[in-house]
C-alpha cells in the first residue's frame, strides 16, 4: 500500500514547521550573541582608554610626545584594538595600527589633565580607538550553521516523536 497523500503532506508540513522554528530560534540566539560580543568589544575599548588616558594626558601636558606614541603602540597588544589615534588640542596627531576595513566600532575619549588643585582640568586632546567587528560576524556565521543544524535536528525529533 505505500504512503498516503495526506500522510506525506503532513510529514512535509511538520518538517517545514520544524525548519521555520529552527531558523527563528537560531536568529534570535545569534542576535543576542552578536550584541554580547559587541558590548564586550566596547567594554574592552573603554578599559584600555581608562588605563592609558591619565598617562597620555600627563605626557601631552609635559610635551613628551615619544611616550604618547609608545602608549599608543602598547595599546595594540590588546587583541580587540586594531587602530588608535591621539589628536592633541594643539593639533599634533599620533596613530598606531591600520584602520580596519569593513564594519568597525569606534569610540572617542577625552584626554583631560587634572593634576593640580589650583587649576581647572584642561582638555589635552582626544583618543580614538577603533576595532573591527568583521571577525565577530565571521565567528557568528560559522557558529550559526552548526547551531541551525543542531536546533533543526532537535525540533524535528521533538515534532516527530
Amino acid at each position: 500500500m505505500g504512503i498516503r497523500p495526506l500522510a506525506m503532506r503532513l510529514l512535509v508540513y511538520v518538517l517545514l514547521f520544524s525548519l521555520v522554528i529552527s531558523l527563528i530560534a537560531t536568529g534570535v540566539q545569534m542576535i543576542g550573541e552578536f550584541e554580547r560580543r559587541k558590548s564586550d568589544v566596547q567594554e574592552t575599548q573603554q578599559r584600555a582608554a581608562g588605563l592609558v588616558s591619565g598617562g597620555m594626558s600627563n605626557n601631552i601636558w609635559l610635551m613628551n610626545f615619544s611616550e604618547v606614541a609608545n602608549s599608543l603602540d602598547d595599546m595594540r597588544t590588546v587583541k580587540a584594538i586594531q587602530y588608535a589615534q591621539v589628536v592633541t588640542s594643539t593639533g599634533e596627531e599620533f596613530s598606531t595600527g591600520s584602520y580596519p576595513e569593513g564594519r568597525v566600532i569606534s569610540q572617542t575619549f577625552s584626554l583631560v589633565f587634572n593634576r593640580s588643585t589650583y587649576r581647572d582640568p584642561e582638555n589635552m586632546g582626544s583618543l580614538t580607538i577603533t576595532s573591527s567587528i568583521e571577525q565577530v560576524y565571521s565567528e557568528l556565521r560559522n557558529g550559526a550553521l552548526i547551531n541551525l543544524l543542531f536546533q533543526s535536528l532537535m525540533v524535528m525529533l521533538g515534532t516527530l516523536g
